[in-house]
C-alpha cells in the first residue's frame, strides 16, 4: 500500500471497484473463456491466436463493439464467478459510514455491472454516490472529483482516493491536491480499514482540523 496524503482530515472517500475492493473481471480465466465464445460466435470462427487479457481491446482486435459486448455479458453472465461476500469487509464498510465518512464508488463499469457486482458483495446500500460508465467521466479525468466536490460540498484536500491504477484511479486527485492511496487488490482492504480508523480516532481524540 502507498499513501500521499496531503492532511489527516478527508471525510470523502472515493474507491475503485475493480482490482480494489474486489478482483478484476477481464483478468479471470472463467471470464477470457466466456469472452472468447462470444466472439467466436459473433465471428463464425475458432480464434487463431491468443487475444489480450483487456476487454475492450480484445474485442476491438476482432472489429466487434465493446459496448454490445458489455450489454449481452451484464445481462446473462454469472457475477459470482468473480466476486465473494466478506462479511469483514462488509462490516468495515459499515463502519466508515458511522465514522462520518461519506463514501463513493468511481468506476468504469456500466450500471448493470456495478449492481450486480454489489450485490454479490453486500455492498448494495453502502455508498452515497456511485459513479458510472453512464455519468460520461471515464477515467482518468479531473471531472470526477469535481463533480464529486461540487456534490458534496468538499475540498479536494478532503477526499482520499484508493484504487490499484495509480495513473487512472489516483493521480487526477494528487493533481488537484488530493489525497490518494494505491493499493494491489482487496487484500489490502484490512490495511487500509486500520489506517482510516486509526486516522479517524486521531481527529476525534485531538480535534485538528485544516484552517
Amino acid at each position: 500500500m502507498k499513501k500521499e496524503l496531503v492532511n489527516s482530515t478527508f471525510k470523502t472517500l472515493i474507491f475503485d471497484l475493480n482490482g480494489t475492493i474486489t478482483g478484476r473481471v477481464s483478468e479471470h480465466p472463467d471470464h477470457i473463456a466466456f469472452r472468447d465464445h462470444y466472439i467466436m460466435e459473433k465471428l463464425g470462427k475458432s480464434l487463431s491466436g491468443k487475444l489480450p487479457n483487456t476487454t475492450s481491446l480484445a474485442l476491438q482486435i476482432c472489429g466487434l463493439s465493446p459496448s454490445q459486448y458489455y450489454t449481452h455479458r451484464n445481462q446473462v453472465i454469472d457475477w459470482n464467478l468473480f466476486h465473494e461476500y466478506s462479511e469483514s469487509t462488509v462490516l468495515a464498510f459499515q463502519r466508515l459510514k458511522k465514522d462520518g465518512y461519506t463514501l463513493v464508488l468511481y468506476t468504469d463499469c456500466l450500471g448493470e455491472q456495478i449492481k450486480r457486482t454489489l450485490k454479490v458483495l453486500g455492498k448494495e446500500n453502502l455508498f452515497d454516490l456511485i459513479i458510472s460508465e453512464e455519468f460520461n467521466l471515464k477515467k482518468p479525468t479531473p471531472q470526477a472529483f469535481k463533480y464529486v466536490a461540487d456534490r458534496f460540498g468538499c475540498s479536494y484536500s478532503d477526499m482520499l482516493m484508493i484504487g490499484n491504477d495509480y495513473n487512472k484511479d489516483l493521480l487526477p486527485l494528487k493533481i488537484l491536491g488530493g489525497n490518494i492511496i494505491q493499493i494491489d487488490g482487496e487484500h489490502e482492504l484490512p490495511e487500509l480499514f486500520e489506517l482510516l480508523a486509526i486516522n479517524n480516532t486521531f481527529e476525534t481524540k485531538t480535534g485538528f482540523k485544516d484552517a
